[in-house]
């Protein structure tokens, strides 16, 4: 079973999609459990992976979590592969069923920027959990410090992405580089950094044509206001748009030319992953797994985070710079089909269920 609080898109989210899908496909069966709702990216969910969805209206809903244990249990499942907060309702199952396994996927970025009763309540389970995924380096030493699970069990396996081409692709004629920052509008993406690295674009560069796509699920809250005002007060709103969920993520990738990420907080975004897989050149802030990730600037551009005259100059190397793009794109995807595929993914995977049996 994966297990996830809904389908929305969102990076954990299309992991647990792209997990769900590459296990059935190599003859898994495969529950995959949203414990609140489901969402956009329930469309991209395979056929042979069954999709139940608990319907939990509160932290603690007693007649979702008996479907949960019904499902469990007609399901045969064996093992819990539960991705961020939802490994909670995992280990009050193993209650009742403590015989299955319980693998927990932690998304959630730098540790030292977590909420500390998240880091708590994880403590207080962790003598449940039988095996730990995570997403960078960072967050596996603390799981080894600061919780009960083997040190072996515990394992950092990177994320890998899905994605396919789409069957109309970018006119050539259109002059207008466009750069796509992708993931949903919350402080860890940087979204202010970014915004005032165009505005010193348009300052030190003017006359450059292109447009910065902003895709991600937003509220009207005081961030994305926040976003709004810099625009307007900088004159910005021919330069930048934001398109609010994307589900066709690849159709705007690959009919895009630069990708960047001004993230002040990631694990390895499954976005950055994607990027990669259509060919585009990059700049990411150097957070999380991201240098890593475009091989500490052979693939891409690595700027220090909260920095927007670096990553100006990225950008802007970029735009005006045709082959260094193509260079680039081209090793980037290189790199991402080789190092962070899904064929990598399950090697890992499957060497530590092992190691839990």
């Amino acid at each position: 079973m994966q297990m996830i609080d809904n389908l929305n898109i969102g990076g954990s989210e299309r992991m647990a999609v792209n997990i769900s899908n590459v296990l059935a496909k190599n003859g898994n069966q495969v529950v995959l459990c949203t414990s609140r709702e489901k969402g956009a990216l329930t469309e991209f969910v395979d056929d042979e992976v069954k999709l139940e969805c608990l319907n939990k209206k509160k932290a603690w809903d007693v007649l979702a979590f008996r479907r949960f244990l019904k499902i469990i249990k007609n399901n045969q499942v064996e093992l819990i592969h539960a991705h961020s907060s939802s490994v909670f309702w995992a280990a009050a199952a193993k209650m009742f069923y403590p015989n299955v396994k319980l693998i927990w996927h932690d998304h959630l970025g730098d540790e030292g920027k977590l909420n500390p009763e998240r880091k708590k309540g994880v403590q207080r389970i962790s003598g449940k959990i039988d095996g730990i995924i995570a997403v960078n380096e960072k967050l596996k030493i603390w799981s080894q410090q600061y919780t009960k699970v083997k040190d072996e069990n515990i394992v950092y396996i990177p994320n890998f992405p899905l994605l396919k081409e789409p069957k109309i692709r970018k006119n050539n004629s259109d002059k207008k580089l466009k750069i796509v920052c992708l993931g949903n509008l919350r402080w860890q993406k940087g979204h202010p950094d970014l915004l005032k690295a165009i505005s010193i674009i348009e300052k030190k560069s003017p006359g450059l044509d292109y447009k910065l796509i902003i895709a991600g699920g937003y509220e009207e809250d005081d961030y994305y206001l926040e976003l709004q005002k810099f625009i307007k007060e900088n004159q910005l709103e021919e330069k930048i748009e934001f398109t609010g969920s994307v589900t066709d993520t690849s159709g705007l990738l690959y009919n895009s030319d630069i990708g960047v990420l001004s993230s002040v907080s990631e694990g390895l975004p499954v976005s950055l992953l994607e990027y990669g897989l259509a060919s585009l050149p990059v700049v990411v802030t150097d957070v999380g797994q991201c240098a890593e990730v475009v091989d500490f600037g052979k693939a891409g551009l690595v700027v220090p985070s909260e920095n927007p005259e670096a990553m100006a100059a990225a950008l802007t190397e970029l735009l005006k710079n045709e082959e260094k793009r193509m260079e680039f794109s081209q090793k980037f995807k290189e790199r991402t089909e080789t190092v962070y595929g899904s064929k990598n993914f399950l090697k890992l995977y499957h060497q530590l269920i092992l190691g839990i049996q």
